[in-house]
């Protein structure tokens, strides 16, 4: 790889296929889109520790069972860094890793031992870095947009702040922009406030 985010497919080169995806180095992402396979490097400390207190914010909240045993009145399910194949009659056309993805519950399905997920989530999440964030904005918003996700976060955890984008015909609008310091209540999980300031905890 050039960098920490690069892309495998070169000038007069074939489209990349799953295959290209399957053969990337160990240890890295890799996704694709529209035939071309990009690459991204093991994410940053700040990266894993906001990701990590995001998950766990977030479970606990909306999916985590009751205290019986029932399932979540909110019922989501929630996926760190899920492969979901969203090429539709050719899914894995189209192939992305989000830091974080969710489904409502009477949504999600998965066939037992498939390494990818063909349902499309109704909200994903990632986590900025400076090599990606250009990516992320563009590229890769685009394709959740276009496969039908409805919710997209993006969390920067230099500048430490969220922004909420909804989607709206097959493009994102950003909805919200919420400061580490707050505690607000998040699309699209209702109004059930969310504590910002514990996702920077480790970060100083």
């Amino acid at each position: 790889m050039r960098s920490t985010h690069a892309t495998m497919r070169e000038m007069n080169q074939p489209p990349a296929t799953y295959d290209d995806l399957l053969a990337a180095p160990e240890g890295v992402r890799a996704e694709l889109i529209d035939g071309e396979l990009f690459l991204q490097a093991h994410p940053a400390f700040d990266h894993q520790s906001v990701l990590f207190r995001l998950c766990g914010s977030l479970d606990r909240r909306f999916a985590a069972p009751t205290t019986d045993g029932s399932e979540p009145p909110t019922g989501w399910v929630f996926a760190p860094g899920p492969e979901l194949w969203l090429g539709g009659a050719e899914p894995k056309s189209l192939v992305l890793v989000p830091d974080v993805a969710g489904w409502r519950r009477e949504r999600f399905a998965r066939s037992p031992g498939s390494h990818g997920v063909v349902v499309a989530p109704d909200w994903v999440c990632e986590i900025l870095s400076p090599s990606t964030q250009r990516y992320d904005r563009l590229k890769k918003a685009a394709a959740y947009a276009g496969a039908g996700v409805d919710w997209y976060w993006l969390i920067d955890p230099i500048a430490r702040f969220v922004e909420v984008f909804e989607r709206q015909d097959r493009a994102y609008v950003r909805v919200a922009a919420v400061a580490a310091e707050e505690r607000a209540a998040l699309q699209p999980f209702g109004g059930e406030p969310v504590a910002l300031p514990t996702w920077w905890a480790d970060l100083g």
